[in-house]
């Protein structure tokens, strides 16, 4: 059990085409995770517009007896959020919601990930308080260049860690006094806001929070205990036969958490879907395998609408940006000439 004075919310964010997996989410901490141990849920809603007062209802129900602590918050309740690409400004969103928390520490997901076996607060803080999460190898690893410029970013030598460095993707506990001192810190050094740094620097959310740490403290021993809190990713590069494989070691791991990438799951076959769907009625959180089947073909045809409208958005921007940028006495693309 978690030491008396470390107290526990959790963070999750989402965008458009992650509503179904935000809902899937919700349905699995109702099932797995101990009642009232979360001390406050905060739902960042990263959508266009936000959420309609009618789909937060929908959401709030599946959180169940938990629907009391749920806040929704957007992006500009948090900071100023310069024009980003999606992923980063998650990324800034996970750090600069510490402004919304009041415990201790505050577990952050991602809407792709959820709950597959029981957790209580000892599954995400130690006896001492401090948070649990582990470290691995980055040598090889896609994302070796990025740690390593983050953590000279934040003056630690990156070949004394490269070796053996915190994990950078969900779940992760993080302390909310760390988050803000760094916030404060950043800004102090750069004098910037926080969100425009943290793009102008091309920094990662957990890599940074680590690396300030390290550059801190001189470890990590302090704050981050070293045990995993392990879940199992299925990223969208996952071969069928490859999900298959996973899906089956699952039995054997102690992994309280899955993660299913919205593009692995949009994209997936009539056979990963019935494995998946079968793994979600094993587990209750479908009453069927057939009720999984038809939770991803609507997650399919959501995921599609929301990409082509993405698309048309993102090409109309760039056209508007065109007309605005084009020389002078010149015809503009589309223009009669």
């Amino acid at each position: 059990m978690a030491a008396a004075g470390a107290t526990l919310s959790m963070v999750t964010v989402f965008f458009e085409a992650e509503i179904g997996l935000l809902k899937l989410q919700a349905r699995s901490l109702v099932r797995y995770h101990a009642p009232g141990e979360f001390e406050r849920i905060v739902v960042i809603d990263n959508t266009h517009r936000g959420v309609s007062r009618r789909t937060q209802e929908r959401l709030l129900r599946q959180f169940g007896p938990w629907r009391d602590r749920v806040r929704f918050v957007r992006p500009q309740d948090l900071t100023d959020l310069p024009t980003l690409p999606g992923w980063v400004g998650q990324q800034v969103l996970k750090l600069i919601v510490h402004r919304e928390i009041d415990t201790s520490h505050f577990l952050v997901l991602d809407a792709k990930n959820h709950w597959i076996q029981p957790t209580d607060r000892s599954t995400f803080l130690a006896e001492d308080g401090r948070a649990r999460g582990a470290s691995h190898t980055y040598r090889g690893h896609a994302l070796e260049q990025r740690v390593a410029d983050v953590l000279r970013y934040v003056g630690v030598d990156p070949q004394e860690w490269l070796d053996h460095f915190m994990v950078t993707h969900t779940p992760v506990v993080v302390s909310r006094d760390v988050c803000a001192d760094l916030v404060s810190d950043v800004e102090r050094r750069s004098g910037l806001p926080f969100a425009q740094e943290f793009a102008r620097a091309g920094l990662l959310e957990f890599p940074l929070y680590a690396g300030w740490i390290i550059a801190r403290d001189g470890s990590l021993d302090a704050e981050i205990d070293g045990s995993t809190v392990r879940s199992t990713t299925i990223w969208p590069s996952r071969t069928p036969r490859g999900i298959a494989e996973d899906l089956a070691a699952l039995d054997h791991l102690d992994s309280p958490f899955l993660g299913i990438h919205r593009k692995a799951l949009a994209k997936a076959t009539l056979t990963s879907s019935r494995s998946f769907a079968r793994l979600w009625a094993v587990r209750g959180l479908w009453s069927s395998t057939t009720a999984g089947l038809w939770f991803i073909v609507r997650f399919k045809g959501a995921y599609l609408r929301t990409m082509t409208v993405r698309r048309v958005r993102t090409r109309l921007a760039a056209r508007r940006r065109t007309a605005v940028t084009a020389p002078t006495g010149r015809a503009r693309s589309g223009d009669p000439s």
